[in-house]
């Protein structure tokens, strides 16, 4: 209990303090990976917190290669993708 009434007296939800505690740590590093293992969380988050840190940095999307190419599935070959 004394927890939840050092929170109610900064005004602050637990959620709020890890949401800070993730953007400042993808300030400081700006490697999602790093995100991903330090924090336990989904590959997407950590992008999204890295985003947010740096925009300035932001990679535009990538597309993968599809079935237009004639390549279907997770497995596909390097030397099918480069040429």
């Amino acid at each position: 209990m004394r927890l939840h009434s050092a929170f109610d007296q900064i005004g602050l939800l637990p959620r709020q303090l890890w949401a800070d505690r993730f953007l400042d740590e993808a300030r400081d590093s700006a490697d999602p990976v790093r995100l991903v293992r330090l924090f336990d969380i989904h590959p997407k988050i950590a992008v999204k917190y890295v985003h947010t840190a740096h925009p300035d940095k932001a990679l535009p999307r990538i597309r993968l290669p599809g079935p237009a190419l004639g390549l279907v599935g997770p497995h596909v070959e390097v030397s099918r993708i480069r040429g």
